[in-house]
């Protein structure tokens, strides 16, 4: 029923006991009817952008509900009780919330939380208590710092933590062995710590629009990295190790500081586009036609 003009959901859904998804998106809906905790069979539940002020306290009765989509609202504050226990994911993204939901911490079986596009501005220590947390995003708060605890969420795979202001990448952070894909996009981050290369799973990165010199020489331990994205930083050279990327396919290095072409990313087995500024590049022409001889493609811009 998503995309309708509806303002009210009818007392009768009640008598749907056998209902497992639930999508009513894109509706200005004001009221929620007491029948709604009949739906003992729920399992997903999604009310995106349905102009909510606040969390539908009605939803803490479906006591099997496994998923719950609440993205592009005004909700302040996310009331969920322990009632909840079997939910797995929870999308609150670009809503208005300004602190961070502590009721979610007691949802122990939370594997995907989504909270981007708020106004958050610390993480609470107790994150660790998500101990089955696969995918975080922080991305577009105000977090700013992120607490050492959250390594201690070993099951992440996703991690996006673009456009917090954050300064500094922790040394905790190589902890998230596990970690698949991380994203640091348009933060105010000028050094990777040594550390970085202990994410020897990380596959996809995104350090775009930052203020990174140089990275580190552990960089090279990222053995199953497929996807670089570092455009937008200071980098002016490639550390040696960066030969051992053997499964690199795609890497951006756009608006940075190179004084010429990095050879060395001719070397690497399976790289199938790399993408630079022309600039300061004098044989460019040179490069694309090598770059096709390998089945590369090279982009100058």
């Amino acid at each position: 029923v998503s995309k309708n003009k509806i303002q009210a959901i009818p007392e009768s859904i009640g008598n749907l006991k056998r209902l497992r998804i639930f999508k009513c998106d894109w509706n200005p809906i004001k009221i929620f009817p007491e029948s709604l905790r009949n739906l003992r069979s729920l399992e997903i539940l999604s009310l995106n952008k349905s102009e909510l002020t606040e969390f539908p306290n009605i939803i803490n009765n479906l006591y099997n509900l496994k998923e719950l989509y609440l993205n592009q609202n005004d909700i302040t504050t996310i009331p969920i009780n322990s009632n909840l226990n079997k939910l797995k994911v929870l999308d609150c993204s670009y809503n208005k919330l300004n602190s961070f939901p502590k009721s979610v911490l007691n949802l122990t079986n939370i594997e995907v939380f989504m909270m981007g596009g708020n106004t958050i501005r610390s993480i609470p220590k107790k994150i660790q208590h998500l101990v089955k947390l696969k995918k975080l995003s922080l991305w577009g708060n105000e977090v700013r710092k992120i607490p050492r605890s959250i390594t201690n969420l070993k099951e992440l795979r996703y991690l996006d933590l673009s456009s917090i202001k954050l300064k500094k990448v922790p040394n905790s952070l190589g902890d998230l062995k596990n970690l698949r894909v991380l994203k640091l996009i348009s933060n105010e981050i000028e050094k990777l710590p040594e550390s970085f290369g202990k994410l020897s799973n990380l596959e996809q990165l995104k350090l775009g629009a930052n203020r990174i010199k140089e990275l580190p020489e552990s960089f090279g331990n990222l053995c199953n990295l497929k996807y670089l994205d570092a455009h937008g930083n200071n980098i002016s050279t490639l550390p040696e190790s960066f030969a051992q990327l053997l499964s690199l396919e795609e890497i951006n290095l756009i608006r940075n500081h190179f004084p010429k072409f990095p050879e060395i990313l001719f070397q690497m087995p399976k790289i199938k586009n790399i993408s630079m500024d022309r600039e300061n590049i004098e044989n460019w022409e040179a490069l694309i036609e090598k770059a096709r001889k390998k089945k590369i493609t090279l982009s100058f811009y």
